[in-house]
């Protein structure tokens, strides 16, 4: 259901009480107000033959309009209310990216954004600035003012808040848009020294300060990449990540680069330092490292296993234990190579500390497991029933139940 721009939070808020769960509600939330409720407006097409209905309005509600007295034709008497004329139908823009998390904790489930006749470039400045303040208010994090600055440089009328909060006003000044900001150019190529061939749009000179919205190194990193040349994707992405450190969208590309080529050590300290960042807005992104670390960490471990290099196993967890000793994941691949070696000796000596760094019971139980059959194997006897019975979650239960029941016949 779409619903009509001229309703408040309270009573959007009082439909979805009423209303059923399936049943999603759409709301605006960005863009031109029209003058008539619900858009009921048929002045563009009864002046212009453009159907306001059929996304072609004219918006004549922005004219300047004088009085004609019916007897009188071709006398015009001027409105006005002060010495710049009158706007008696002039509404302001809507703008809520300040306030979605009201719109959410309304009952809307779906935003719509008006943008008729409107550019490519607005189109996409205003969905990807509210799409990330979408996902902060989602994730339960501030807002990046960035995104709020955003919709200031599309062309638009003063913003206000519609009907959400109650009557919005209007703005008597003048009809005219805000355009600070205009396009200057288009990137029509860039080479691989990262110079752009530009389209011009509007002029501009030495000096004058222009603002980079495409996303030049991703896009050329990322068609080498869809191409597999992951040598020339990561040498774009490195050119961006040089330039931009804190684009962590950037640097999960690189080090996923790194990684496809076969430089698992670049790839690990990359996507390290994307995890290890604890502001709130990399939140999504040191979580994707995380996946990505693990991801890359057990194909690696595959690959060896494969091969029944363990070693390799024991050098590339040192490696990733030398950096980080909390390093749950290269414990316990580091153990488990170690007793597919039968070193129980170092089974024994590492099993307990590998245990405790581990935060999925599965992968605590797991490490119990491979620590009660060293034990076992050692003729400890005492000490492996002691580890079995820590075998509590995931597959590793039965194995244990298995062993225990023997050793205790």
């Amino acid at each position: 259901m779409v619903l009509a721009r001229e309703l408040s939070l309270e009573e959007i808020a009082a439909i979805r009480a009423r209303v059923s769960p399936e049943l999603e509600l759409e709301a605006f939330c960005h863009g031109a107000m029209c003058v008539s409720y619900s858009g009921r407006c048929l002045l563009s097409n009864y002046m212009t033959g453009r159907d306001s209905n059929r996304g072609e309005c004219a918006q004549p509600c922005r004219y300047q309009y004088a009085l004609m007295e019916e007897k009188r034709p071709g006398e015009y008497f001027p409105v006005f209310e002060d010495e710049k004329g009158t706007y008696i139908m002039n509404s302001r823009d809507m703008c809520m990216i300040d306030h979605l998390d009201d719109l959410m904790a309304a009952g809307v489930d779906c935003l719509k954004i008006e943008g008729r006749a409107k550019s490519a470039y607005y189109a996409a400045i205003v969905t990807g600035a509210y799409r990330h303040c979408l996902d902060d208010v989602a994730a339960g994090r501030p807002l990046d003012p960035v995104w709020r600055d955003e919709v200031e440089h599309i062309s638009h009328r003063h913003y206000a808040t519609g009907f959400f909060y109650g009557q919005p006003g209007q703005y008597y000044e003048s009809a005219r848009y805000l355009r600070d900001w205009q396009i200057c150019a288009v990137v029509t190529n860039c080479d691989e020294n990262g110079l752009a061939t530009l389209s011009l749009r509007n002029k501009f000179a030495a000096g004058d300060i222009v603002e980079v919205v495409a996303k030049i190194y991703q896009i050329q990193g990322g068609d080498a990449f869809n191409n597999k040349d992951y040598a020339t994707a990561a040498g774009v992405f490195e050119k961006g990540y040089k330039a931009d450190p804190d684009n962590t969208a950037m640097a999960l590309n690189l080090a996923m680069s790194y990684c496809e080529m076969g430089e698992y050590e670049k790839g690990m300290d990359i996507y390290e330092a994307v995890a290890a960042k604890t502001h709130p807005k990399y939140a999504d992104d040191a979580a994707k490292a995380k996946e990505m670390i693990a991801l890359y960490t057990n194909n690696k471990v595959a690959t060896l296993q494969a091969a029944n290099d363990f070693d390799g196993i024991i050098a590339m967890a040192d490696a990733l234990l030398a950096k980080n000793a909390e390093n749950a994941l290269a414990q316990k691949v580091r153990l488990q190579a170690y007793a597919s070696k039968k070193d129980y000796n170092k089974v024994i000596e590492l099993g307990e500390a590998a245990a405790k760094v581990q935060t999925d019971p599965e992968d605590v139980s797991l490490m119990y497991l491979t620590l009660g059959a060293a034990y076992n194997a050692k003729e400890m006897k005492p000490q492996a029933i002691e580890a079995f019975r820590k075998v509590t979650a995931g597959p590793a239960v039965e194995s244990a139940k298995a062993a225990l029941a023997e050793l205790t016949k």
